[in-house]
């Protein structure tokens, strides 16, 4: 299992408002996120169609961050074991683009970056 939660406390995330980022009809994908301090948690699920998300990071505030970034692997939709995980650099003003296989979805941990 893998845990975006490290270092989030229970209490702060409840009294934390969630940002619904995607939400078209429910019937395709679903994009949330929440912040805990200076830190940004956001998830994605989809149907059992695959599709791309395109994740406007304007919600970010000003400065550099690092994503770590867990998202379906290149075999998920046959084994949904596989999970692909790396860290990006990433600001306010980029766009990510992120496959989701069917069933699948994703999980972000955004953290301040040097220099913020």
């Amino acid at each position: 299992m893998i845990s975006l939660m490290a270092g989030a406390s229970a209490s702060a995330m409840a009294q934390t408002p969630i940002t619904t980022l995607s939400s078209p009809d429910g019937r395709l994908a679903l994009t949330i996120a929440r912040r805990n301090g200076q830190d940004w948690y956001v998830g994605s699920i989809t149907n059992w169609t695959p599709r791309d998300i395109t994740l406007p990071l304007s919600f970010l505030g000003n400065g550099i961050f690092k994503a770590q970034i867990y998202e379906d692997g290149k075999d998920a939709a046959t084994d949904a074991k596989q999970v692909a995980i790396h860290e990006q650099v990433i600001s306010k003003e980029q766009t990510l683009h992120i496959p989701l296989a069917a069933g699948g979805g994703f999980a972000i941990r955004i953290i301040p970056g040097k220099g913020r």
